[in-house]
């Protein structure tokens, strides 16, 4: 299976319960960034959930997907942004113009990329001293609910991915991608007091969930239930998010 349709049959759970950024973080991307009234390219961009934040504040934006599925949930969520442009392409060819863009994003997508071709077509999109932008979601791995996650997909025999967090240690990444390994790094507290059903929702929509009609579905969701109940408070589960954004030329 291509990595672009690993999330294929659950746009509908994306859409609805992955969790957004915060408010800080896009004041950074306007302001500390310059962002605002730009034309900005964003990669991966799965159901439009970052495409739609940025287009509060850029001059345009190409939101480039490759997944059908994900790519019609987010034309049905972004009708109403007239400077939002859908895009079919993927990381090693977005269909976009040479030097059409003053930035390029990837939001909880940069992990799944070939990371050299993204460079070298981050290059040829973006406009002389333009930048590109990872941002993400995450979550320290001794957090109580990621062990609890991964102890329930080792229980069901599933293999876990663990949190992105794991993968944003790695530094060397980071100064291989970017020019002269020179980048810089902002974190923002990101939390999200979850529901039962979104807490369930948010988990279900990974890309190594079990979905309705696997064999290891209703297990899966039983647990999630069970860790929810023994670690909520006032029915809610904290989910302490952070987004952490990486910026610089490539």
């Amino acid at each position: 299976m291509e990595k672009h349709n690993e999330f294929s049959g659950k746009s509908a759970i994306y859409e609805k319960y992955r969790p957004s950024y915060p408010h800080e973080l896009m004041e950074h991307l306007s302001k500390g960034l310059g962002m605002s009234g730009t034309v900005v390219a964003d990669i991966g961009a799965g159901t439009g959930i970052f495409s739609r934040l940025l287009a509060a504040f850029a001059d345009r934006v190409f939101s480039v997907e490759p997944n059908a599925e994900m790519r019609r949930a987010n034309k049905k969520s972004s009708a109403d942004f007239k400077n939002i442009t859908m895009a079919d392409g993927t990381t090693e060819h977005t269909g976009l113009q040479r030097q059409s863009v003053d930035f390029v994003t990837a939001a909880q997508a940069f992990h799944w990329f070939d990371h050299d071709a993204f460079r070298i077509e981050c290059r040829r999109i973006l406009e002389p001293h333009g930048k590109a932008v990872l941002v993400w979601n995450s979550i320290d791995a001794d957090d109580e609910v990621i062990v609890s996650l991964g102890e329930l997909y080792k229980s069901l025999g599933r293999p876990y991915r663990g949190p992105s967090s794991e993968f944003l240690e790695d530094d060397s990444v980071f100064r291989n991608f970017y020019r002269d390994g020179s980048y810089a790094r902002n974190i923002f507290e990101n939390r999200y007091d979850a529901t039962l059903d979104e807490f369930a929702g948010r988990h279900l929509s990974s890309s190594y969930a079990p979905m309705k009609g696997d064999k290891d579905y209703r297990k899966f969701r039983a647990g999630l239930e069970a860790i929810f109940e023994r670690l909520e408070k006032g029915g809610k589960v904290a989910l302490n998010y952070r987004a952490a954004c990486y910026a610089g030329e490539v």
